[in-house]
């Protein structure tokens, strides 16, 4: 079963293959696509490469706005009263991050550029937003053309029912459940000015919202570009590989880039553990199951920082469950063999 598991995976790779952009009048089937443009060509003046991320055009249809990347399926408002929404699709209970745009007025709607980005056009004084969807994330991109804009901006988040917001040490934040396990979250906040410049920001937590500071004033070079980058999955891809020399099976797992941002902390490594399993209980991971949970956890906490560019977390289904920290003392690998750092 184990043989078929990377066939079925290209399979899916090939499946969720970008949909074609619905379009209309102009190209976009909006009203605004000089606006449009003019947002996109700011935002892409001056921000970051989604790493390990594939843009994915939205479409406009039935009086919605959605976009499906791998795993995740994400709906974008109509306008900027309505809320961004990542699910995830597939096997295993569902997960869902649902964030409300900064909305300042009147409601603007959408108008979808070109090349998939749904903008919205002066959602507040000398300000734009636009919404990005990729593969497995979101980024809500917020662009100040001047002194006058505003310097925060917040952001309402459905907090599931007994959890949490909480800021982590890089900056970022995590939506924790009733049991403090991480639901999705916003990577570490970033802000350039026109000159490609970082500017001052960070993320303050006003109880279930996440509220974005970029101080500016009159010496700044606007435009100013700004982000909340969303994510929910923290497993990309994974694939079982036979070893002749341990005459076992070893299941490679490729962390998202969520994952990798969020390197140390133990309850991440839990919720990715989780959805490991939820994605791949039914291609094979049914064995010695409390050691492939130890060593995947142990990835998470250490590996990911110690090695942060290891193209895979390694999973042996032969080596022995010694307990978490056991295995941690064994730098990952229980029962002999290489540390993994």
């Amino acid at each position: 079963m184990r043989l078929g598991v990377a066939i079925i995976s290209a399979a899916l790779m090939f499946a969720s293959a970008p949909p074609a952009l619905a379009t209309g009048a102009g190209g976009t089937g909006d009203t605004d696509p000089a606006a449009a443009a003019r947002i996109v060509r700011q935002i892409e003046r001056v921000a970051p490469d989604v790493v390990g991320s594939t843009r994915i055009p939205v479409q406009r249809a039935a009086g919605r706005i959605t976009a499906h990347g791998t795993s995740v399926s994400i709906g974008v408002p109509v306008d900027d009263a309505g809320q961004v929404q990542l699910s995830r699709r597939g096997t295993g209970p569902e997960r869902r991050l649902s964030v409300a745009l900064p909305l300042r007025g009147a409601p603007r709607p959408a108008t979808v550029a070109r090349n998939g980005t749904a903008t919205y056009p002066n959602t507040a004084k000398a300000t734009d937003l636009a919404v990005e969807s990729f593969d497995r994330s979101v980024r809500i991109t917020t662009v100040l053309r001047g002194n006058s804009a505003p310097s925060e901006f917040a952001y309402p988040v459905d907090v599931p029912a007994g959890g949490r917001l909480a800021l982590t040490k890089g900056g970022g934040i995590l939506v924790l459940d009733a049991r403090g396990l991480p639901r999705g979250g916003f990577s570490a906040p970033w802000a350039k000015d026109a000159t490609g410049r970082s500017v001052p920001t960070h993320y303050e937590v006003r109880g279930d919202t996440v509220v974005q500071v970029v101080p500016h004033d009159r010496s700044t070079s606007y435009p100013v570009v700004a982000d909340p980058w969303l994510w929910i999955d923290l497993i990309d891809h994974a694939d079982w590989q036979w070893s002749s020399d341990f005459s076992g099976w070893t299941l490679m797992v490729t962390p998202t880039g969520w994952a990798r941002a969020n390197a140390g902390g133990y309850l991440v490594g839990v919720a990715g553990w989780d959805e490991l399993y939820d994605k791949y209980k039914d291609h094979g991971l049914d064995t010695n199951l409390g050691s492939m949970r130890n060593q995947y956890i142990c990835h998470q906490q250490f590996v990911a920082i110690y090695s942060p560019n290891k193209p895979t977390w390694n999973l042996d289904e032969w080596r022995p469950d010694v307990g978490y920290w056991e295995t941690v003392n064994q730098k990952c690998n229980p029962g002999g063999g290489p540390g993994e750092w």
